[in-house]
């Protein structure tokens, strides 16, 4: 079945050829102007040519082994990588890798590049003569080919937590300086064959090493299954630390002052709180626990029907330390109902200090309690409401909620 794929490729110019995975067409390969997985041919072209250069900087190592350093591994590492299936279809990224890996060959071997009778020992690889060779060898090299580009995966998500191994390495560099070797036959290729799959197992278990050591031994753990509105994040395989990051920059919520607040505010007004409270290690576990038991304050889980809450309470507290732009403040106040937030950019862009709601200082309990007592006084809140109501209907169309939006994108860019 290959060989009919390989017979196209022969006759496609400027086309591509890639069956890496098990989405390729007809299970033969990809050869048209777009891969099943949606990579371009262009982009195709792209990784072929990063992988052929990865081969030849390997090619340059041989012999300087003493001058490899830990900043070359990495980018062996973030190019393997890149090259797996849908990790990155962007073409100035492999642009920019192809030049950094040329730029470290030049000064691994620099005579190379100024020599004039070039002997092409450390060339870079054309990987078009791989995809129309030999199909033995063609499938002992693209086994190895594609068994360190899995490997690079594992091995790329271990060093961003600060976890490599020289052994690993060194053997990317032996599996690249394989495959480009043209007169080598099944007799030194299989027994690479085997060691990657060696290799791979050490990959795996450094991996887990940078994951429990970092994070813990992983339990059995209920999560919803609710399908909630609006967009969301999927964060799949082994990105935990870009899980992590994510988490960080959604914590902050100000949960802390909120029930400081409120505890201080002696009234008989309730306080909901909807949706389990993001780095909940971050609570006070007494003011947490003080909520938790005081019949005046509930606590729900994430709801997807939030309209219906809105148009309930009577006022909407965002006390977090930093937000985007702030949705959230937009649905409430077209509900008719007012919103206290902290003095951050998002919620002031929307807000119109007591005349729409209310802002307060950022980590200031005392702030937010005063701003609970002035809404709260007479009833304010009422009128609040209804300007905020008033405002978004005139600010806030489809249109011109687009146009800020794009305004507030284009002000973080030139920042």
């Amino acid at each position: 079945m290959m060989n009919k794929a390989i017979e196209k490729e022969k006759n496609m110019e400027n086309k591509m050829f890639c069956y890496q995975c098990e989405q390729t067409a007809g299970c033969t390969g990809c050869t048209g102007n777009t891969g099943v997985c949606g990579k371009s041919a262009n982009t195709a072209r792209l990784q072929d040519e990063l992988t052929g250069a990865l081969i030849g900087l390997a090619r340059a190592t041989e012999g300087n082994e003493q001058l490899v350093t830990e900043e070359m591994n990495q980018l062996v590492l973030e190019g393997l990588f890149t090259t797996i299936t849908n990790v990155n279809f962007n073409d100035e990224t492999l642009k920019l890798l192809i030049d950094k890996i040329e730029d470290t060959k030049k000064k691994l071997v620099p005579n190379c590049f100024t020599c004039s009778d070039s002997c092409g020992r450390n060339n870079n690889f054309d990987m078009s003569t791989l995809w129309t060779t030999d199909e033995d060898i063609r499938s002992l090299k693209s086994l190895i080919l594609f068994g360190i580009r899995g490997m690079a995966a594992y091995a790329y998500h271990a060093s961003v937590l600060g976890y490599t191994d020289e052994t690993i390495s060194k053997f990317f560099y032996k599996a690249l300086f394989a495959i480009g070797m043209k007169d080598w036959g099944m007799d030194k290729l299989l027994p690479i064959v085997l060691e990657v799959g060696k290799v791979n197992l050490r990959c795996m278990e450094l991996l887990d090493q940078a994951n429990t050591t970092t994070y813990g031994t992983p339990v059995p753990t209920t999560v919803p299954l609710t399908i909630e509105k609006g967009p969301f994040i999927i964060i799949t395989g082994h990105d935990l630390k870009d899980l992590q990051l994510l988490l960080e920059q959604t914590k902050d919520k100000g949960i802390n002052e909120l029930i400081q607040a409120f505890l201080e505010l002696k009234n008989e007004s309730k306080l909901l709180l909807i949706g389990p409270p993001e780095g909940i290690n971050t609570l006070d576990t007494k003011l947490w626990n003080w909520a938790k038991e005081n019949e005046s304050v509930l606590i729900h889980d994430a709801v997807s029907d939030i309209e219906r809450y809105f148009a309930a309470m009577d006022v909407l507290i965002l006390p977090s330390y930093r937000e985007g732009f702030g949705n959230v403040i937009i649905e409430a106040a077209a509900m008719g109902t007012t919103a206290i937030c902290t003095n951050i950019q998002g919620p002031s862009d929307i807000i119109v200090d007591s005349t729409t709601g209310l802002l307060c200082n950022v980590k200031d309990a005392n702030s937010l309690l005063e701003c609970m007592k002035t809404v709260l006084k007479n009833q304010y809140y009422k009128e609040l409401g209804s300007n905020a109501e008033n405002y978004v209907k005139n600010n806030y169309d489809n249109t011109i909620l687009c146009e800020k939006i794009l305004e507030r994108k284009r002000v973080l860019l030139e920042s």
